[in-house]
C-alpha cells in the first residue's frame, strides 16, 4: 500500500500543475536515447524484459508527451487502476505530469518502476523505464536552454537565414557517423551502478535531477550554437557534435542508474515513500546550488562576461543565472536579448561590466557604484526579485544612477516613470499572456513610430512587425503589457504604438529639471531581434547574435542620452 498520509505532503507540489505549455524536449531523439540505453542495460534486466518488451521500451519513448486522459492511456499502455490512483494522488491528470517540471513526477515514476519489478511484470516495467528515460532526457534537452530555445521557437519559424548547424535535437547527430562515434566513445566509459542503497537519499537526488541536468545543458549550449556561425569550421562542428552527444548520453546514463537502483530495491523489497522532509532537503540543496553556480555556466554569455574597467564610465549589465526552462526571475528570453545587447555595446566600443542579479540580493550591496557604473541596463521580464534587490536598485537610482529598463515589469523602481506606467489594452499589443495565440490579425495592423530624439537614427517612418513575437510555442515571447501615460512633463514619450484608430505610448524617457535623461523604459518587443527588421536574404550569425538594424539604434540612442549630462 502507498503511504496513508500522502495527501498531507501534496501542498509542496503545487508546481505539479503550474505549466500547460506543450514544449517538447528531444523529438525523435527520444528513440535514439532509448536505443542507446539498451546497449548499456545490464543483461539481467534485458533478459527479464524479453525481446518484445525491449522493442516497446523504444516504441513507448514518447508516451510522457501525451495529455490524453488516463482512461485512454490505459487502452494503449499497461497502466493499472492502482497506478492511476497513485499518480492522481499527486494531482497528475495525464502522462505529461511525469515530467520533471511537475515534481514529484519522476519520483512517482521511480516508485512505480520498483513495484513493476517486484510484481515481475515485464511489460509494466518496460513502460515505466521508458517514461523515466524520457523525462530525464528532457531535463537535458538543449532546446530548453535560452539561446537554442529562442532559435527553435522564434528564429526557425521566422525563416531566418542562418549557417548550416548540426541541429537542435539529439537525433540530428545520432544518425551521423561523427555522432555515432561520439556517442559510442561516451557510452564505453559508462559503468552501471546503484545510486545509493538509502531510499530517501535516492529520492532527494531524483528531485534534484532537473536543476543539475539544466546546468549540464546550459554549459554546452554555445558549443552547439557555434556550429550555426557562417564561418564555423570542421573543428567547431565536431565540438558541437560532441556536446550534443554528451547531452543524449547524460539522459541515458543518469536514467540507467535510476533503473538499476530500482531493480536492486525491488530485489530487497524496498519501496521508498516521498515525505515532506525529503522534499525540504532536496529544495535546500537546489537553492544552495543555484546560489553558488557561476554565471559562466550559462554559455550563452561566452566571451561576454567582464569586470568594470577603471577610469571610464561602465554600462552595468544585470544578468541572471539559469534555473529551469520557463523559470526565471527576470525574462527567460531576455537572456538572449541581453547577450545581443552586450555584443552590440562591444561592437560599438562602449565599456560595460556584467552584474550578477544574486549580488543585488545582498542587503546594502556595494555592487552598484554610481561612480564606476553610471548606467544600468536590465531586462526585467516578470521581475521576481528579492526586496533587497529592489531596495538596492532604488538606492542606486536615488543616488544618481541612470536606468535603461527593458520591460517587463518595474515595481516602482523608476520614480515618476513608474507612476506613468499602466496596463494597456491587451487586444492591441504584439504579445499577450495567452500561450500560442500567434495573433497575426493584430500584428498586421500594428505600427510603431519613434519620436524625438530617437527619430534622428530611426527616421519618421511607421515600423511594422515583420515577424510575430507571439509565437505559437515557446517561453521566449517578449512580453510587456504596459503603456505610458505621463504624470508630468518630465516623462517624455519616445515611441508610440498604433492599431486602427488607437494610439498609445509604449516607451518613454524620464528627465530631471535640466533635461538630463534619468531613466528610459522600452518594451522588450522593441529590442528583441528580427521583429521590426526584415533581414531579407542576409545570412545571420545566430550563434553570436547582436541587436538588429532597429534594436541597435534604439540601444545606442538610449545609452547616449543616459550617459550625457546637460550643464
Amino acid at each position: 500500500m502507498f503511504h496513508k498520509n500522502w495527501k498531507r505532503y501534496t501542498f509542496l507540489f503545487i508546481v505539479f500543475c503550474l505549466f500547460s505549455q506543450t514544449l517538447w524536449g528531444w523529438g525523435s531523439g527520444h528513440d535514439y536515447v532509448n536505443r542507446g540505453a539498451l546497449t548499456i542495460m545490464p543483461d539481467e534486466i534485458k533478459n527479464f524484459l524479453g525481446k518484445e518488451n525491449q522493442k516497446k521500451f523504444i516504441r513507448w519513448s514518447h508516451a510522457p508527451d501525451s495529455f490524453a486522459p488516463w482512461v485512454k492511456e490505459q487502452k494503449k499502455y499497461p497502466i493499472t487502476d492502482t497506478e492511476v490512483k497513485y499518480l492522481q494522488s499527486f494531482g497528475a491528470k495525464n502522462l505529461y505530469s511525469l515530467h520533471s517540471s511537475r515534481k514529484p513526477g519522476q519520483c512517482a515514476n521511480f516508485i512505480l518502476l520498483i513495484r513493476a519489478f517486484m510484481d515481475k511484470d515485464p511489460a509494466r516495467s518496460a513502460f515505466w523505464m521508458s517514461t523515466l528515460m524520457h523525462t530525464v532526457a528532457d531535463d537535458v534537452a538543449c532546446n530548453h536552454t535560452s539561446q537554442i530555445h529562442y532559435s527553435t521557437y522564434a528564429f526557425k519559424p521566422y525563416n531566418i537565414k542562418m549557417g548550416n548547424g548540426i541541429g537542435f535535437d539529439f537525433a540530428n547527430i545520432a544518425k551521423t557517423s561523427e555522432g555515432k562515434k561520439a556517442v559510442k566513445l561516451l557510452l564505453n566509459k559508462y559503468s552501471p551502478k546503484v545510486i545509493t542503497g538509502t531510499p530517501n537519499v535516492v529520492l532527494e537526488q531524483i528531485l534534484s535531477t532537473d536543476i543539475l541536468a539544466a546546468t549540464y545543458g546550459t554549459q554546452r549550449e554555445y558549443k552547439i550554437m557555434a556550429t550555426y556561425a557562417p564561418s564555423a569550421t570542421k573543428k567547431t562542428r565536431n565540438t558541437g557534435t560532441e556536446a550534443m552527444a554528451e547531452l543524449g548520453v547524460y539522459g541515458m546514463t543518469k536514467t540507467m542508474d535510476m533503473i538499476i537502483t530500482a531493480w536492486e530495491f525491488a530485489k530487497q523489497g524496498k519501496v521508498p515513500v516521498l515525505t515532506s522532509e525529503i522534499v525540504k532537503n532536496a529544495t535546500k540543496t537546489k537553492h544552495k546550488y543555484l546560489g553558488q553556480a557561476p554565471l559562466s555556466d550559462d554559455s550563452i554569455y561566452t566571451g561576454l562576461l567582464q569586470k568594470a574597467k577603471n577610469g571610464v564610465p561602465n554600462v552595468g549589465i544585470v544578468l541572471e543565472r539559469s534555473q529551469l526552462m520557463m523559470r526565471s526571475r527576470l525574462s527567460f528570453g531576455g537572456r538572449l536579448v541581453m547577450a545581443a545587447v552586450m555584443r552590440t555595446l562591444k561592437a560599438n566600443k562602449i565599456p560595460y561590466c556584467t552584474i550578477d542579479l544574486r549580488d543585488l540580493d545582498i542587503p546594502d550591496s556595494t555592487t552598484l557604484d554610481v561612480k564606476k557604473i553610471p548606467l544600468l541596463i536590465l531586462c526585467s521580464g516578470s521581475f521576481h526579485v528579492s526586496n533587497n534587490a529592489k531596495n538596492n536598485l532604488k538606492k542606486y537610482f536615488a543616488d544618481g544612477g541612470r536606468l535603461l529598463w527593458i520591460g517587463g515589469r518595474d515595481k516602482g523602481i523608476l520614480g515618476d516613470l513608474s507612476q506613468s506606467l499602466t496596463k494597456a489594452d491587451p487586444t492591441i499589443l504584439p504579445v499577450t499572456k495567452k500561450y500560442g495565440r500567434n495573433n497575426n490579425e493584430v500584428i498586421n495592423k500594428i505600427s510603431i513610430k519613434f519620436l524625438p530624439p530617437f527619430n534622428k537614427l530611426l527616421g519618421d517612418k511607421q515600423y511594422r512587425f515583420i515577424n510575430n513575437p507571439d509565437t505559437k510555442a515557446g517561453s521566449q515571447p517578449p512580453l510587456c503589457l504596459l503603456k505610458v501615460k505621463p504624470v508630468n512633463s518630465q516623462v517624455k514619450p519616445i515611441a508610440e504604438l498604433s492599431v486602427d484608430n488607437k494610439t498609445i505610448c509604449v516607451a518613454a524617457e524620464l528627465t530631471d529639471k535640466k533635461g538630463n535623461a534619468k531613466a528610459i523604459f522600452i518594451p522588450e518587443y522593441l529590442l528583441a531581434p528580427f521583429l521590426l527588421d526584415d533581414t531579407g536574404d542576409s545570412m545571420v550569425n545566430i550563434a553570436d547574435i547582436t541587436l538588429d538594424r532597429v534594436g541597435t539604434p534604439i540601444l545606442l540612442q538610449a545609452v547616449s542620452l543616459l550617459l550625457a549630462d546637460k550643464k
